[in-house]
C-alpha cells in the first residue's frame, strides 16, 4: 500500500514537471483539440498531419516515457504500469480541476 502510494505520488509529481518545459504549447493544444490524453499514459494527436502537433505529442511523450522508465525501475515495476498510473493520476487531476 505504502509503495502503490509512493509510486502515485511520483506520477503526479510528474505530471506537473513534464508539461512545464512545455507548458504553452501543450496547454494550447489541449485546449485548441489538437491533443489528448490516451489510455496508455502519454497523449495522442486528435488529428494526423499536423508536423507541428507531431513534434509536440513526440517530445511530451519522450519526456514521460523516460520518467516512467525511471520510476519502474526505482519501484520494480513495467513502465506501463507506471503509465497507466500515470494517466489515472491524470485523469483525478482533471477532474478536480476548479473553472
Amino acid at each position: 500500500m505504502l509503495r502503490r502510494l509512493a509510486i502515485l505520488v511520483f506520477t503526479t509529481s510528474l505530471m506537473v514537471i513534464v508539461p512545464q518545459a512545455m507548458a504553452i504549447g501543450l496547454d494550447a493544444a489541449r485546449h485548441q483539440g489538437l491533443v489528448g490524453e490516451i489510455p496508455n499514459g502519454y497523449i495522442g494527436a486528435i488529428k494526423a498531419g499536423d508536423a507541428e502537433v507531431d513534434r509536440l505529442v513526440a517530445d511530451v511523450n519522450a519526456k514521460r516515457r523516460s520518467r516512467y522508465s525511471q520510476i519502474a525501475k526505482k519501484n520494480r515495476l513495467s513502465v506501463s504500469s507506471v503509465a497507466e498510473i500515470g494517466r489515472a493520476t491524470s485523469e483525478l487531476q482533471s477532474q478536480n480541476q476548479i473553472s
